[in-house]
């Protein structure tokens, strides 16, 4: 009814909930599944073992891999994050004479996990799969410190981890313009919308249009684009 009343109110959704939504849905991207379906099972395969889980900890001395929670989809990047620096341990591992003289070297799974620590496609993934995660879990993490932060801040952080992908991608990439099109229709299903927070963000960012007037300037940095829009325009 008061949606109905006063067409110009808008509803934000939860921060923390949206950009779970969000990798969610890149965690539906075939390459990215992929990897993540093959990084549970091997971190579930050493957890599951003892004999083994003891091998990989003489080889970490004793860094433990990060394992899957099943209530936030963030959890699976401190998987893949875990794995990438253990990478060389893990390699030593199933190198090793102990694993490769060892019972589970002939074993199907053992098998299967050996062959996903010695798959260069894998870990090249893995790779891929960190670079499209990272700045978006990094906002995650920022939105958990607040109690209730400030849209303006949620939007020009998304803005950042949108410019740290590409980045990391090359913005013209297909991998880029597909994480893009899932996180713009997380934030703003509408794309006319979309353009718009993203021509004004932009401008924020670069100091144009309104944003560029002196006063704004000295407060670029120091107060959300949102905030400072408000007061102006008060």
């Amino acid at each position: 009814m008061l949606m109905a009343k006063r067409k110009n109110l808008f509803w934000t959704p939860c921060s923390a909930h949206c950009l779970d939504l969000m990798l969610e849905d890149i965690g539906k991207i075939e390459k990215v599944k992929k990897t993540i379906e093959k990084g549970i099972f091997l971190v579930g395969y050493i957890y599951n073992h003892s004999m083994v889980l003891n091998m990989m900890r003489e080889h970490t001395k004793n860094a433990e891999l990060a394992r899957c929670g099943v209530t936030r989809f963030a959890t699976t990047f401190l998987t893949l994050q875990s794995m990438q620096k253990q990478k060389p341990a893990l390699r030593n591992m199933f190198a090793s004479e102990q694993w490769t003289s060892g019972k589970w070297a002939t074993e199907r799974k053992g098998q299967r996990a050996n062959d996903i620590v010695f798959t260069p496609t894998f870990w090249n993934n893995v790779l891929l799969t960190l670079k499209i995660m990272g700045p978006l879990v990094k906002v995650l993490r920022l939105v958990d410190n607040e109690k209730k932060p400030a849209m303006g801040y949620v939007y020009e952080a998304m803005e950042r981890a949108k410019l740290a992908i590409a980045a990391a991608l090359g913005k013209d990439s297909n991998e880029y313009i597909l994480v893009s099109e899932i996180i713009d229709k997380r934030l703003v299903p509408e794309k006319a919308k979309q353009d718009l927070i993203m021509a004004e963000l932009i401008q924020w960012i670069n100091q144009e249009g309104f944003f560029g007037l002196e006063s704004a300037k000295r407060q670029h940095g120091k107060i959300a684009r949102a905030e400072w829009w408000k007061k102006c325009s008060l």
